[in-house]
């Protein structure tokens, strides 16, 4: 119970802090494997719905500016979620 505490009091420091390492080679392949895609697509929503995750910390870089017509958006991940 301890071992379990203390892995996950130490998961949620580093998903808290932002640190992409752990994201990269830790977080995303573990629920990877326990969780169904539709499943992690929820989930995501659901997190991203309720601001359970910080906002980041670092401005996008002006590459990922995109402009439809007099529009300008801050990200092209909005096509992704339009599509």
């Amino acid at each position: 119970m301890i071992c379990g505490c203390g892995t996950a009091l130490f998961a949620g420091s580093q998903v808290y802090k932002g640190n992409e390492k752990f994201y990269k080679e830790y977080l995303m392949p573990c629920l990877s494997r326990c969780l169904e895609p539709e499943t992690a697509h929820n989930l995501a929503i659901f997190v991203a719905k309720n601001n359970l995750v910080p906002k980041q910390k670092y401005a996008d870089p002006p590459s990922l500016v995109c402009a439809i017509t007099i529009k300008h958006l801050n990200t092209c991940t909005y096509f992704a979620h339009v599509f």
